[in-house]
C-alpha cells in the first residue's frame, strides 16, 4: 500500500512543513546561470495556491541579466517579466505574419497554418531592404523550462499526435502546435494550440506587443568629397525598429480535462483562475506612464509591489510585511561597454579586427552590480561584466554593405568601412552579460562569495580555421568552500557548439573528480529510431541543434582511482533511452526500459517497464489505464504492489496493495484527499481551507486536532485532543540576539510552561537553541549552537550548555563541541570532538578503487571497500576489515542487495 501510505503521510507531511522552517540554500534568489556562456536570469514565485493537479496557479516573475538596448520597464513588473508561457519572437513593424503557399505568394494572417520567415522589407524612410535574418531570430515556445524554437513539420517529422489534427509546427522535445482560427485579443489571424508531451493543451490566443531595440542597417551612400569634388562612398547606418510579438495562453489543460485559466485586458493579466476552484487576482498602478502590477492576491492574503519613479521594481512586501528589496537598475541600464578614442575632439569606436565579415568594437571592463534581499534577511550580491564569446568553424555567410537608391554600386568602400558594415548571418562570435562573482552576506552569515571566469577562443568561419584552431572553450567556478571546478564546453559549429564535455573538480589543487560527457556524433544520428532531423527552422541557417536531438551516449566519472561509465546502447522514437550499461572495473549491469506512449493524448514517456539483462528480471512494471493514461497496476520483480482507480479529474480514487486490501480516498481538496477509508473502514480526514492548509486532522479514533496558522502558511497552534495547546510564532528581530546582528529571525515554540527558542541566521539555519521550563529556568535551560557551511552542512555543533550557569548562546563565542571538515565533494574528511583530554579526531581518508579508511581517536583503522555502478557512495560495503584484523565480506547481486555475509580473519 505504498502509495496509499504515501497520501495518509502527506496530512502528517504538509502539516510538518508549515511547523518546521526551511532553511534556504545559495539558490534562495532564483538566480540560474548557463555555465556555458554566463547569462543569468533569476525566476522568484510569489505565491503558488496548490491544486488537485499538475496545473499552477501561480505569480512567478523572471529577470533576465542581458543588454536591454533602452528597453528597461516594459514589464508587468516593471523590468521584471511575468513568468507565463508564451510563443513568440522579435519582429519589424509587419508584425508575425504567414506566407500562403500558393501563387500568388503573399504575406498574410495564417500564422500558424501558413508559417514562414517574415519578409523582406524596406522601412520607412530607408533606401534599402531589410532581410528576415537581420531583425529576427526565430519562432520560440518559452516555459519556465526554458527557450525551444518552433519548427516547421515535415515528411520526416515523427512520432507525431494520432488526433486528427494537423500539426505544422513541432520543436526537437517534441511540443506540437495545430491551429486556432483566430485570436482572442482581438488581433487578426490564427493562434496556436501547442501540446506538451505530458498530455497538456495551451491555448495560446492572447497577443500582446512589446517595445524592443531597433537594429542599424548598414548601406553605402554616396556623397561628394568636400576636398575635391569627387563621388565616394560613406557607411550609413538606418535605424530598422522592431518589436517583440508575445502569444500568451488563455486556458491550460492537461490530459485529464482539468483546466487553467487566464483573463486578460489588453497586455495585462487580470486573473488566474482553475477547475478546482483555484484563483489569483492581480490589480495594476500607474508607474512612469504604464501600467504596473500593484498587488496579487489569492483571495485573503495579498503581495503588494513598488517601483521607483523610472518603473524599476524595487520591493515585494509579502502578507506577513517582510519583503524583498531589489535594486536591479544597475543591470538595466548599464549593458555592454565598449572603448572608444577620442581625435580631435570627436568619439571614435575601437573595433577587434581579428575576424574580417566580423569586426565588433572592442569590449571594457564594465562591471555591473545588482543587489537583491530576501525576506529572510539575506543579501545577494551579482556582478556582471561583457564576455565575448567565440565559435569555431562556422560556416560563413557573409553581408556587405549595399548601395541605396541612387547609390553607385560600382564605388566600393574603403576596407575599414566596408568591415565595420558587414556581417554573417551566421555568427562566429556573441557578446554577452556573464557573471561575475555572487556573494551572499546577512545576519549570522559570513560573506559567501562566489567567483567566475571564462576562458573562449576568438572564433573563426571554416574556410580559415586551421587544424588546431580550438574546438573548446572553459568556464571555472571557485565556491566559497575553495572548490574550484572547470566546465569545458564544445565551441565547433553543427558539431559540438554548446555540449558540457567534462567537469574537472579541484580543491588545494587537488584534483578529486573528473566527469566526462560523448553525444550521439552526426554522422550516426541517421541511424536512430527518432527523427533527424525532427522539424525545419523557418530561420535556417543557425539552428542546427535546435532541429535536432543529440543524447548523451557516454558519460564517464573518474575519481579515487577507478572510472565508472553509463553507456546508452539505443533509443526509442522520441530519443529516449532504452538500453543502458553500467559499469567499472568490477560490476557491470544492463537494463532495457520501455516506455507507454499514448499518442492520442500525447502522454508520452512514462516509463512501462525496467528489465535486467544480466538476470532476465523484470525489475519494475507499470501498467497505465487506457482512458486516462495514468497507473492502474505497479510490479517490482514481478510482484503486484498496488492496484489504482481514478476520479475523471485524474485524483486517486482507490488503491488496493498486493493483498487485496483497499483504500479509498475521496473530498479531494487542494492536492490532498480530505477523507481516506481504509479497509477495515475505519476513516481518517481532514478540514482543508482555501490556501491547502490543514485546519483539523480526525483520526481513526474521531479524536481531533486542529491548526492555526500565520500570514505566510507557519503554524500557529497545534491544539491536541487532550493536553495543552502548542504555540509557536515565527518573527524578525531587529536588535541583536546571542551574537546575531538585527534582521535575524526567531521561532518562540511553547506548551505549557515549556518553552523551545530558536534563532535562525539570514538563511533561515537553525545557530542557536534553547529549551527550558519557564518555571524553573535557572535549573532546567539548556542550549546549543550551531554553524554551517555555504552548502548548509553542519561544520560546528556545540555540546549543550546552561545559557544561565555555563555562559551565553553567542554564534559567533568560542566553546566546546564537534567541528567537521568536509573535502571538495562533500565528503566528510574528519570530525573533531572536544573533550577533557582535548581533541578527539576521526578521521576518514578515500583511498584507490573507492575504499575508505577511519581512523578512530585511538589511532585504530577500519578499512572499507564498496559496491557501486555510477558515481561512488558509501552505504553498501562488499567488505570491510575492522581494527582486529576481523574482515567482513558481503556478497550483493547487480542491484546491490546483500545475498550472504561472511566474516573471518583477514589474510593480511
Amino acid at each position: 500500500m505504498a502509495q496509499v501510505k504515501t497520501y495518509a503521510e502527506e496530512y502528517d507531511k504538509r502539516i510538518k512543513a508549515a511547523e518546521t522552517i526551511k532553511a534556504e540554500t545559495s539558490e534562495l534568489f532564483g538566480d540560474k546561470t548557463n555555465l556555458a556562456t554566463g547569462e543569468t536570469e533569476f525566476l522568484v514565485t510569489d505565491v503558488s495556491i496548490p491544486g488537485n493537479n499538475a496545473l499552477p496557479v501561480a505569480i512567478e516573475r523572471h529577470f533576465s541579466v542581458e543588454a536591454r538596448g533602452g528597453r528597461w520597464n516594459e514589464y508587468l513588473f516593471g523590468d521584471w517579466d511575468i513568468g507565463i508561457p508564451y510563443i513568440g519572437g522579435v519582429f519589424a513593424q509587419m508584425g508575425w505574419q504567414g506566407l500562403s503557399t500558393t501563387p500568388p505568394y503573399v504575406y498574410n494572417n495564417n500564422r500558424c497554418s501558413q508559417g514562414a520567415a517574415p519578409p523582406t522589407f524596406r522601412p520607412q524612410g530607408a533606401s534599402l531592404d531589410v532581410e528576415a535574418w537581420e531583425y529576427w531570430h526565430g519562432y520560440h515556445l518559452v516555459t519556465p523550462d526554458g527557450s525551444q524554437e518552433m519548427l516547421q513539420s515535415t515528411s520526416y517529422t515523427r512520432p507525431q499526435p494520432t488526433d486528427g489534427k494537423v500539426h505544422p509546427w513541432v520543436t526537437s522535445q517534441y511540443w506540437y502546435f495545430s491551429c486556432l482560427p483566430t485570436l482572442k485579443s482581438g488581433d487578426p489571424g490564427e493562434g496556436f494550440i501547442a501540446q506538451s508531451p505530458d498530455g497538456t493543451r495551451y491555448y495560446f490566443d492572447w497577443m500582446v506587443r512589446l517595445p524592443y531595440a531597433s537594429i542599424l542597417k548598414p548601406s553605402k551612400t554616396l556623397v561628394t568629397s568636400s576636398h575635391n569634388g569627387d563621388p565616394r562612398l560613406t557607411l550609413t547606418n538606418t535605424p530598422v525598429p522592431r518589436q517583440e510579438i508575445r502569444i500568451y495562453p488563455t486556458r491550460i489543460e492537461d490530459a485529464r480535462g482539468n483546466w487553467v485559466q487566464y483573463a486578460w485586458d489588453g497586455g495585462k493579466l487580470m486573473q488566474i483562475t482553475a477547475s478546482d476552484g483555484r484563483a489569483l487576482t492581480l490589480t495594476y498602478r500607474t508607474v512612469a506612464g504604464q501600467d504596473k502590477v500593484g498587488t496579487a492576491s489569492d483571495g485573503s492574503r495579498t503581495w503588494t509591489y513598488a517601483y521607483d519613479p523610472d518603473g524599476s521594481l524595487i520591493s515585494v512586501t509579502l502578507p506577513d510585511q517582510s519583503a524583498w528589496s531589489i535594486n536591479f537598475k544597475p543591470l538595466d541600464r548599464q549593458g555592454l561597454g565598449y572603448d572608444d578614442t577620442y581625435q580631435q575632439g570627436t568619439v571614435h569606436p575601437v573595433y577587434d579586427k581579428s575576424l574580417n565579415c566580423s569586426w565588433m568594437r572592442v569590449l571594457k571592463s564594465n562591471d555591473s552590480i545588482g543587489t537583491i534581499q530576501h525576506p529572510s534577511g539575506a543579501v545577494g550580491t551579482f556582478e556582471f561584466d561583457a564576455v565575448r564569446h567565440g565559435r569555431t568553424f562556422v560556416r560563413p555567410n557573409c553581408h556587405t554593405p549595399q548601395a541605396g537608391d541612387g547609390g553607385n554600386a560600382d564605388i566600393d568602400l574603403d576596407f575599414e568601412d566596408l568591415q565595420m558594415g558587414s556581417s554573417s548571418s551566421i555568427p562566429a562570435r556573441f557578446d554577452v552579460m556573464a557573471i561575475k562573482s555572487k556573494s551572499i552576506s546577512g545576519p549570522g552569515l559570513p560573506t559567501y562569495a562566489w567567483n567566475f571566469s571564462y576562458a573562449t577562443p576568438i572564433g573563426c568561419f571554416v574556410d580559415y580555421c586551421k587544424a588546431n584552431s580550438e574546438t573548446t572553450k572553459t568556464t571555472t567556478t571557485i565556491d566559497p568552500e575553495g572548490v574550484r571546478t572547470i566546465y569545458t564546453y564544445g565551441v565547433q559549429f553543427e558539431v559540438n557548439d554548446g555540449q558540457l564535455l567534462k567537469k574537472e573538480v579541484y580543491k588545494d589543487g587537488v584534483l578529486l573528480q573528473v566527469s566526462a560527457n560523448t553525444y550521439l556524433a552526426n554522422a550516426d544520428a541517421g541511424h536512430q529510431s527518432f527523427a533527424e532531423p525532427v522539424g525545419q527552422s523557418p530561420e535556417g541557417e543557425n539552428s542546427y541543434f535546435s532541429e535536432r536531438n543529440r543524447p548523451q551516449i557516454i558519460r564517464s566519472l573518474t575519481q579515487d582511482g577507478i572510472t565508472s561509465t553509463s553507456t546508452v546502447n539505443g533509443f526509442d522514437a522520441f530519443a529516449k533511452a532504452t538500453s543502458v550499461t553500467k559499469s567499472n572495473l568490477w560490476y557491470h549491469r544492463t537494463d532495457i526500459t520501455s516506455y507507454y506512449d499514448d499518442t492520442a493524448k500525447w502522454v508520452i514517456g512514462q516509463v512501462a517497464k525496467v528489465t535486467n539483462v544480466d538476470t532476465n528480471k523484470v525489475v519494475s512494471q507499470t501498467d497505465y489505464e487506457a482512458t486516462t493514461a495514468l497507473p492502474s497496476r505497479t510490479y517490482s520483480f514481478g510482484k503486484l504492489q498496488a492496484s489504482m482507480t481514478y476520479y475523471s479529474d485524474g485524483t486517486l480514487q482507490t488503491a488496493t496493495d498486493g493483498n487485496q486490501k483497499t483504500t479509498t480516498l475521496s473530498s479531494w481538496k487542494r492536492g490532498l484527499p480530505q477523507i481516506i477509508t481504509f479497509a477495515d473502514n475505519t476513516t481518517k480526514s481532514s478540514v482543508i481551507d482555501d490556501l491547502g492548509l490543514i485546519r483539523s486532522l480526525t483520526d481513526e479514533n474521531g479524536f481531533v486536532t486542529t491548526y492555526d496558522y500565520d500570514a505566510m502558511g507557519r503554524m500557529t497552534a497545534l491544539t491536541p485532543p487532550q493536553g495543552n495547546v502548542i504555540h509557536q510564532a515565527f518573527v524578525q528581530v531587529q536588535g541583536v540576539e546571542n551574537g546575531l546582528a538585527p534582521g535575524h529571525w526567531r521561532q518562540t515554540i511553547t506548551s505549557g510552561s515549556g518553552k523551545k527558542t530558536s534563532y535562525f541566521d539570514a538563511l533561515w539555519r537553525p545557530v542557536a537553541t534553547q529549551e527550558e521550563d519557564v518555571q524553573n529556568s535557572q535549573a532546567t535551560s539548556r542550549g546549543t549552537v550551531t554553524r554551517y557551511d555555504s552548502n548548509g552542512r553542519t561544520i560546528f555543533a556545540s555540546y549543550p550548555r546552561n545559557p544561565q550557569t555555563d555562559g551565553g548562546l553567542d554564534y559567533g563565542a568560542a566553546m566546546p563541541g564537534t567541528t567537521t571538515i568536509y573535502d571538495g565533494l562533500g565528503r566528510v574528511r574528519s570530525i573533531t570532538q572536544d573533550s577533557e583530554l582535548g581533541p578527539l579526531v576521526t578521521t576518514t581518508e578515500y583511498l584507490s578503487g573507492v575504499q575508505t579508511r577511519v581512523t578512530n581517536p585511538r589511532k585504530f583503522t577500519t578499512t572499507t571497500g564498496y559496491f557501486f555502478l555510477e558515481e561512488p557512495r558509501y552505504d553498501q560495503p562488499v567488505w570491510i576489515v575492522a581494527p582486529e584484523g576481523m574482515r567482513t565480506d558481503i556478497g550483493r547481486d547487480v542491484f546491490g542487495a546483500p545475498l550472504s555475509v561472511t566474516r573471518g580473519m583477514s589474510a593480511n
